[in-house]
């Protein structure tokens, strides 16, 4: 039957390499791969032992990158000790003493790993010994033969087709030349700041708690007194003296309207009895005010005084969480973003260049575009002993019923990531390709540090997936000072 293995992945630990031991037992001799070679046994202490592992390594060794990556990431394998239906197994001999003896045929070639790998049979355990060759790459050089062995001449090239390894053919060193002289190049690129700075904020203002608590008493000042003030306490009786009848008499309401009948014909009245007039009138203004009170206090609003201080409580407490946000939308508002560029200087293409910026402790990192949308303040409590026309009171509707209007956001395109660490910051950009001799433009970033800095420097790195290696740098950003005003920033009581 087919060899019944997962090739799509290399082989990784003891549980992989069995399962392709059992596999290769099941398999039949036609199933040899390009990635997949066995031998049922050799012996490993001879010359023929030596040169045949060797040959099998240097022809897994001298494969194109694009089709070796095809199976197993890359990898093959040379399994000495098994082949189907059969697994004799081969004596353990120290890897350190085998070593040397590839080294006579393989040269510097060293980009393979030896490890003996148990599998069960009928007849107990056996050892089989596994040879696992790394994926070849672009630019790497044609591993030949280092040491004559019998009708094979030093400088021979050996190459893995399907089932077997043999040597070279034209075509084959072509395609290996070509391999040597694609060699992936390393990434080059600059990274600058044209345009931005750092900001060196600085908070001032009232203290968050002073500010919180003088609106709580602001609000609280909307309930009633526990005792009526002195000027509110009720008129005592008054005594006057009527101009048209000697003596003291208390001013009743017949004596009122008459004083008042008086009045308005036109009679001269005393001052006692202008002033008795004018007193009780502002009694029964006062009184009547106070009535109308009452009823809108108490008649048109539902909520206790205990309601009301809970609602405040509620209302402050959502205003000193809402304060830090508001802050930081206040400084991104007021910050000149730093717009990194990255610079392509060379005739390459450079796919998918990611550059990351490494700041140093303290300084934080906001996105522009997560503070957009103008800061909603909470709203304060209605105001106690409102009128409620409807009658609702301090009806609560239930969140479910409320329509969603504010969704969650959807961005076409990635953003930078910000990864914070005790001694740095580390700012990652999305990858982005940059043709050649172009300046890229990265996402705008706001940096924020202390007020007394005058700058920061920086360390950047970057990264292409067509080409090798990473290239660093240091770049030196400047700061400019941002003062904050905490109370020109908190919202007016309304």
């Amino acid at each position: 039957m087919a060899l019944d293995f997962d090739s799509s992945r290399a082989v990784m630990g003891l549980r992989d390499q069995q399962r392709l031991l059992r596999a290769v037992l099941g398999a039949n001799e036609a199933d040899e791969q390009r990635w997949l070679e066995w031998k049922s046994t050799l012996d490993l202490t001879s010359a023929h032992g030596a040169f045949t592992t060797a040959k099998a390594i240097l022809g897994f060794a001298n494969r194109m990158p694009d089709i070796s990556a095809q199976w197993a990431q890359g990898h093959a394998y040379l399994l000495v000790g098994i082949e189907p239906g059969n697994a004799c197994g081969v004596p353990r001999i120290d890897i350190e003493k085998l070593d040397p003896k590839l080294a006579q045929y393989l040269g510097d070639f060293e980009r393979y790993q030896l490890t003996y790998v148990p599998i069960e049979t009928e007849q107990g355990a056996v050892d089989v010994l596994f040879v696992d060759v790394a994926p070849p790459n672009w630019g790497d050089p044609i591993h030949p033969l280092r040491k004559d062995y019998d009708k094979y001449r030093q400088g021979t090239v050996f190459h893995r087709s399907p089932g077997r390894t043999e040597p070279a053919k034209a075509r084959e060193i072509d395609d290996l030349c070509q391999r040597v002289l694609r060699r992936t190049p390393t990434v080059e690129v600059s990274l600058s700041a044209p345009q931005g700075a750092v900001s060196a904020a600085c908070l001032t203002g009232t203290d968050l708690e002073i500010l919180l608590e003088e609106r709580r008493a602001a609000l609280l000042a909307q309930l009633p007194t526990a005792r009526r003030s002195a000027e509110d306490a009720p008129p005592a009786p008054y005594v006057v003296k009527s101009s048209r009848e000697p003596g003291s008499k208390s001013l009743s309401f017949s004596a009122l309207k008459e004083l008042q009948a008086r009045k308005a014909a036109g009679e001269s009245l005393t001052d006692e009895e202008l002033e008795a007039l004018e007193r009780v009138q502002g009694t029964l203004r006062r009184v009547s005010e106070s009535a109308m009170a009452t009823m809108g206090m108490f008649r048109s609003d539902s909520r206790t005084p205990a309601q009301f201080r809970e609602e405040v409580d509620t209302y402050v407490g959502r205003l000193r969480r809402a304060t830090p946000k508001a802050l930081t939308a206040e400084v991104v508002c007021r910050s000149t973003p730093v717009v990194f560029e990255l610079r392509n200087p060379t005739d390459r293409f450079l796919a998918q260049v990611e550059a990351i910026v490494r700041l140093p402790a303290g300084v934080q990192v906001l996105l522009p575009k997560e503070y957009d949308e103008q800061v909603r303040w909470p709203e304060p409590p209605k105001a106690f002993g409102q009128s409620d026309p409807f009658g609702f009171g301090s009806l609560v509707v239930p969140p479910l019923l409320l329509p969603h209007v504010h969704g969650p956001r959807m961005d076409l395109f990635p953003r930078p990531t910000i990864e914070t660490a005790a001694t740095s910051t580390i700012l990652r950009f999305p990858a982005a390709d940059a043709r050649p001799h172009e300046q890229v433009l990265l996402d705008p970033v706001i940096l924020v540090a202390g007020p007394d800095i005058s700058g920061i420097s920086v360390q950047w790195s970057a990264t292409a997936t067509n080409s090798d290696g990473r290239i660093e740098g240091t770049l030196r950003l400047p700061a400019v000072p941002l003062v904050v005003d905490l109370d020109a920033t908190f919202p007016a009581a309304s």
